[in-house]
C-alpha cells in the first residue's frame, strides 16, 4: 500500500516582483530541492532520479526554464510525496516504482526530481514538480482530478508489483461512519498522519496534506 500526496510551493512576496530578480524565491525552490536530494536521506544520492532536467544541477534547469517562459507566477513548484507500507518494499523498488510514477504522470511535459528517502520507517519518495513546463511553459495546475490521477496510478503500479493496495471503489462508497469503526483505517490514518509531519516543511503544507487526505476519506 501506498500513500500519496502533493502541494504548492510559494511565497509570500508581492507578485509584481519578478522572479529572475527575487532571491527569496529562487531560495524557497532551491531549499526543497535540498531537502528532496538530501544525501543522509538518500544513502549519497544513490536514489535521486531527475527526469527532463539535469541530474548534476536540477535547479539551474528548473530556473532557466521560468526564465525562458517569463513565469513569473507565485507558485513555483509542487512537492510530493509517495509513502509505503513498512517493510513492503526495499529502496530498489521504491524508488523504481517512483520514477514510474513520476513519468507517466508529468515525465511528457515537466522537470521532476524523484528521490527515496530511507531516514523512516516506512520508505517514501519525494517528488518535486516544477510548476512551468519545460515544453511549452503552460502550467501545472494540480487539480483534484490530478491529485486523483496521482492515487490512481500510485495503486495500479502497486498492483503490477503485488503490492497490497486500498480498493478504491470500496472506499469512495463507505461512510464515515463506518470507517470510524474500522480499527484497521485508524491505523492507516494515524500512518498518514505521522508521514505527513514527517514531510512537511512547513505549517502551512501540513494542513494542506491533511485537508487532502481528508477530501479522500470523505
Amino acid at each position: 500500500m501506498a500513500t500519496t500526496s502533493i502541494w504548492a510551493v510559494k511565497t509570500r512576496l508581492d507578485h509584481l516582483v519578478k522572479y529572475v530578480s527575487n532571491k527569496d524565491k529562487t531560495t524557497l525552490m532551491k531549499s526543497v530541492i535540498d531537502y528532496t536530494t538530501n544525501e543522509e536521506k538518500t544513502m549519497e544520492q544513490q536514489f535521486v532520479s531527475c527526469i527532463n532536467c539535469m541530474q548534476n544541477d536540477p535547479y539551474t534547469s528548473m530556473v532557466n526554464t521560468k526564465t525562458l517562459f517569463h513565469d513569473e507566477k507565485d507558485i513555483l513548484c509542487y512537492h510530493g510525496y509517495q509513502s509505503f507500507m513498512e517493510g513492503e518494499v526495499t529502496p530498489e523498488l521504491a524508488h523504481e516504482i517512483g520514477v514510474k510514477l513520476a513519468n507517466e504522470i508529468w515525465g511528457n511535459r515537466f522537470e521532476v526530481i524523484v528521490s527515496t528517502h530511507l531516514n523512516t520507517e516506512n520508505i517514501h519518495n519525494h517528488f518535486l514538480v516544477n510548476a512551468t513546463a519545460c515544453m511549452d511553459g503552460k502550467r501545472y495546475c494540480n487539480t483534484k482530478h490530478d491529485r486523483y490521477m496521482m492515487m490512481h496510478t500510485s495503486n495500479e503500479l502497486c498492483r503490477q508489483y503485488n503490492l497490497t493496495v486500498i480498493d478504491e471503489k470500496t472506499r469512495n462508497t463507505k461512510s464515515r461512519g463506518q470507517f470510524r469503526n474500522e480499527q484497521s483505517l485508524r491505523e492507516k490514518i494515524k500512518t498518514d498522519i505521522d508521514e505527513i509531519i514527517r514531510t512537511s516543511l512547513t505549517v502551512t503544507q501540513l494542513f494542506n496534506s491533511w485537508n487532502l487526505r481528508a477530501m479522500i476519506l470523505r
